[in-house]
């Protein structure tokens, strides 16, 4: 499993990479969050140890790249300052008149990546202290993506937040195991992969096919 300096390095390569391989790119980073920060948000002892690590260090960053001016092709990660995270997401997540069940479990989902305006990766903050991302298409369900938030940072250093590479490990993360080498096989997952070929400089599918693999949460018994 990667270290602490390990998370740092590999979110410190997406924005160098960004910043020269882009025209239209901007960056943004976060000071570091303080224990009296901390402190105010509700069950901070809840919150999974790699994610306090890396906001000690640096509370949150923001990627937005076009492969040019005038392009359609984009990448953008957002991840939120930690209060942010923890903070009530009424009217995003969710709006009070849904199913009651679905509505328990939704008040808990906190957005850690807010990539596009109709989606983000986010978890669930229980006593449970499952550190699992899941990917959240607004007004459908949460999807498991099979990797912790160290593992996300990792695989965004292969990606650039290219727009929604997330899809790439839903396919992954699907029940029939995968042989190796991967190949997509969903449509709109093989032009995923073509549009990160393109555009992503140096973007190897295998590499990121291991990586992922490196950093996948164990399946639970």
């Amino acid at each position: 499993m990667a270290t602490e300096n390990s998370l740092i390095i590999d979110s410190t390569l997406l924005l160098r990479q960004a910043r020269i391989a882009n025209v239209d790119c901007t960056i943004k980073i976060g000071a570091n969050t303080t224990e009296s920060e901390l402190a105010l948000i509700a069950h901070s002892e809840w919150i999974p140890i790699q994610m306090l690590n890396f906001f000690r260090l640096r509370n949150g960053f923001y990627v937005s790249w076009r492969a040019d001016a005038n392009s359609q092709i984009e990448g953008k990660v957002d991840i939120r300052p930690i209060q942010h995270i923890y903070g009530d997401w009424k009217d995003i997540v969710y709006f009070g008149h849904e199913p009651a069940a679905w509505l328990a479990r939704m008040q808990t989902f906190k957005i850690v990546d807010f990539f596009a305006d109709e989606a983000c990766v986010g978890l669930f903050h229980t006593a449970a202290q499952n550190p699992e991302l899941h990917y959240y298409d607004f007004g459908s369900d949460t999807s498991p993506l099979g990797v912790d938030f160290q593992g996300y940072l990792a695989l965004l250093a292969h990606t650039l937040g290219y727009r929604y590479w997330q899809l790439l490990l839903l396919e992954l993360e699907a029940p029939t195991p995968a042989t190796r080498p991967w190949h997509p096989q969903r449509p709109q997952t093989q032009e995923l992969v073509q549009g990160l070929q393109q555009y992503v400089p140096g973007f190897d599918l295998q590499a990121f096919v291991a990586r992922y693999d490196a950093v996948r949460l164990p399946t639970p018994a």
